[in-house]
């Protein structure tokens, strides 16, 4: 669920947001360096995060990655 939050005056928030992903074979999967990009309307991207090293899912096994305004 890449969703988002408002604050109590309606300001939209891009935080308390997870991603989920699922390993659906029955051998690990290692997942270092991967990048997690945002795409814009006009085309461009940035990285908002890098999964570190040693960062391996498990044969049907998951992975969720979040950020919050609280951490």
């Amino acid at each position: 669920l890449w969703g988002s939050t408002y604050d109590k005056d309606g300001k939209y928030y891009a935080y308390d947001q997870f991603i989920e992903l699922y390993n659906k074979e029955e051998y690990a999967i290692n997942l270092s360096g991967w990048k997690i990009e945002v795409k814009s309307s006009d085309g461009g991207s940035r990285v908002i995060a890098i999964i570190p090293n040693g960062t391996i899912i498990e044969g049907r096994g998951y992975l969720t990655i979040g950020e919050s305004r609280e951490w």
